[in-house]
């Protein structure tokens, strides 16, 4: 389990419906983000981070506006590492796109899936988003 630093909030008064913004790209350049010709065929779930989705978007910009399972799905991130490793970004079955006016939106949702082709796919989210490993308080 891994906890982000620091939350802040974003107004939910703001507009929700996040799809069709610009996706974000770092400032170091370190990932691709979001970018069509990364490809994520046969990656699945490798973890779960506690996250609020300010901090996601500070350090990946907004999420995937098509192209990704959006009845189970309300957000989605693709990364792509400078090394190849390959990561998303998900809430699954939270959201207001599966449960209707009982889901969470995703500006309220702090429990994401990460998907890769390996657990270095989490590693490599957790160090982006300066998360701590709970695991290693509790060992």
């Amino acid at each position: 389990m891994y906890l982000v630093h620091s939350h802040r909030r974003r107004s939910l008064e703001s507009n929700h419906n996040t799809r069709g913004k610009s996706p974000g790209t770092t400032k170091e350049n370190k990932m691709q983000i979001n970018k069509p010709t990364i490809n994520t065929n046969g990656t699945h779930l490798q973890g779960h981070i506690h996250c609020d989705y300010d901090k996601l978007t500070e350090v990946f910009g907004y999420p995937l506006s098509e192209g990704f399972d959006d009845y189970k799905s309300d957000a989605e991130w693709v990364i792509q590492f400078n090394d190849g490793t390959v990561a998303t970004i998900y809430n699954y079955k939270n959201g207001r796109n599966y449960l209707g006016d009982v889901g969470l939106y995703p500006e309220e949702i702090t429990d994401w899936n990460v998907g890769g082709h390996n657990k270095q796919a989490v590693e490599k989210i957790v160090k982006a988003l300066g998360l701590v490993n709970l695991t290693e308080f509790f060992a």
